[in-house]
């Protein structure tokens, strides 16, 4: 790819990152469910990957939501958290966006 049009040619990422296929991971929950610990716990072995979260909150339709935007996971990661996720009776949604 060109540097003109690679991300990480322009951008570099932060000492201890790496550079690859940005992706994001998100969960949403009734409003005071969500268990942040719980979500760190699962992303500690990928904090270096880690390039932003962004939490929501709507009160008026009842939920909270995290997203973390991840960057260079591995191709089975997301997935396999999303079904973790899915599974925990607090979480109401859990997708991921490649």
């Amino acid at each position: 790819m060109p540097a003109s049009t690679n991300r990480c040619a322009r951008h570099p990422p932060p000492s201890g990152r790496t550079c690859g296929r940005t992706m994001a991971l998100s969960v949403r929950c009734r409003t005071g469910q969500l268990r942040v610990a719980t979500l760190w716990q699962l992303l500690r072995p990928y904090a270096s990957r880690l390039i932003r979260t962004r939490a929501r909150s709507n009160r008026k339709a009842g939920f909270e939501e995290l997203s973390f935007i991840v960057a260079g996971m591995p191709d089975e990661t997301l997935p396999s958290m999303v079904d973790y996720l899915a599974a925990q009776s607090w979480v109401l949604d859990a997708w991921f966006v490649p």
